[in-house]
Formats: C-alpha cells, structure tokens, sequence
C-alpha cells in the first residue's frame, strides 16, 4: 500500500492543487485538498511509482471516473509532497 501526496500546479488556490492518494490492494482512495472533493477509484495503477500513481489518479479524476468517498474524508497530506504538472 502506498500513500503520496502531489501538487498538480493547478492554479485552484494560490498554494496550486494538492492531493493525497492511497494504493490499497484493490482500489485507490483520493482526496483533493484544495478542492475539498474525496473520492475513490475501483481500480489500482500498474506501478508504485510516484509519477505514475499522480498522473493515473488525476486522468481517472478529471474524466470522472471515481465515486465519492467518506473513507478518503480522513486522508492526511503527507509530510513530503511531490509537484508535477499535470
């Protein structure tokens, strides 16, 4: 299982767009904290690399594809956060 949190350089808030994402075994739990939307994915990525996981959670995130989540409500940032532009 894997946790991360990324900065999309998304211009929601002056800070950018920040989002923590959890790999479970068999789907994938997000939550955007600059957007206040938690959600989960019903599926897992390929890989535990860190770009890989940012770019897979955002593609299914903007096409929609994910249901919310209160399970993801308690989603901490982590103390590292990686930035990408996605």
């Amino acid at each position: 299982m894997t946790k991360i949190t990324f900065n999309t350089s998304r211009q929601y808030t002056a800070l950018g767009q920040v989002v923590t994402a959890h790999v479970l075994d068999d789907r994938v739990l997000f939550k955007d904290h600059s957007r206040l939307i938690c959600g989960e994915i019903t599926s897992t990525p390929l890989s535990e690399d860190v770009d890989v996981i940012a770019h897979w959670v955002m593609a299914r995130y903007d096409k929609n594809e994910y249901r919310m989540s209160t399970e993801a409500i308690n989603l901490e940032q982590s103390d590292t956060i990686h930035k990408f532009r996605i």
